[in-house]
């Protein structure tokens, strides 16, 4: 007679040193693979053959190499597993002329460093004299003489303070917001250059060109299209040609001499 007692569930005393058996076994495969996984880590940390032997930087052309290294942290030697890749984009990122940058490992021991930059898109006045800002209101840095941009200067604003790297305080000033969207309008239309100031007249966005001429855009709806038919006047009109641009109606520009 064989007699098979059973526990409350109905198993079996073979069937729960069994199952005892796979629990132990699971347990020492878990402990074996942690060991193997750390000793594989220590290693990967240790071993000369993941030293940090090569930086490549792709999409800079305003921003140095050198200051976008010296801002990650990362050394040449040194482990690549041991630099922080969100701290060292952070790093980079706070650098004013950087918009965006994504990094990457590529193993055994190179690191790739690619950058968007901003554009400048304009001159503003502050109390500290003329800063550089991309489309959005992001002081870029201060105006240098020795390298001066082709952009337009935006008279009808001045801001008492402003940080490096930081959008100007607009205090939701819709007028400013408007004429950035008119210079990123005027950077997409290749026309940025030739645009050497922004000014409102009598309630009306003007364009002040370094030709001499100006431009008369009114409220600045249809924007694109306007620009659009500028570009085709500007290319009819002869070489030192003077006056005013009226381009108020979008589907007709009308230029006259003063």
């Amino acid at each position: 007679m064989v007699i098979r007692t059973k526990d409350a569930e109905g198993k079996t005393l073979s069937q729960i040193r069994r199952a005892k058996r796979e629990r132990r076994k699971k347990r020492k495969r878990a402990v074996l693979i942690a060991m193997l996984m750390l000793g594989i880590c220590v290693g990967m940390l240790f071993t000369p053959l993941f030293n940090l032997k090569e930086i490549d930087i792709e999409g800079n052309s305003r921003v140095d190499a050198k200051t976008i290294i010296d801002a990650s942290g990362f050394t040449l030697g040194e482990n690549i597993f041991k630099f922080s890749l969100p701290k060292a984009g952070e790093a980079i990122a706070s650098i004013p002329y950087i918009n965006s940058i994504e990094l990457q490992r590529k193993l055994p021991g190179k690191i790739e460093i690619n950058v968007t930059e901003c554009i400048p898109i304009a001159y503003i006045q502050s109390a500290g004299g003329m800063v550089v800002v991309d489309k959005d209101g992001k002081v870029l840095e201060k105006k240098d003489e020795n390298n001066p941009h082709k952009i337009p200067v935006l008279f009808d604003f001045k801001f008492e303070k402003y940080t490096l790297g930081k959008k100007i305080d607009e205090n939701n000033n819709e007028k400013l917001k408007k004429t950035l969207e008119i210079t990123k309008n005027l950077y997409n239309n290749n026309l940025i250059a030739d645009v050497i100031s922004i000014t409102t007249t009598k309630g009306e966005l003007c364009l002040n060109l370094r030709s001499g001429l100006r431009v008369i855009l009114g409220s600045g709806e249809e924007l694109e299209k306007k620009l659009t038919m500028l570009q085709e006047v500007l290319k009819r009109l002869p070489e030192g040609a003077g006056g005013v641009i009226d381009a108020r109606n979008p589907d007709k520009l009308y230029h006259r001499s003063e």
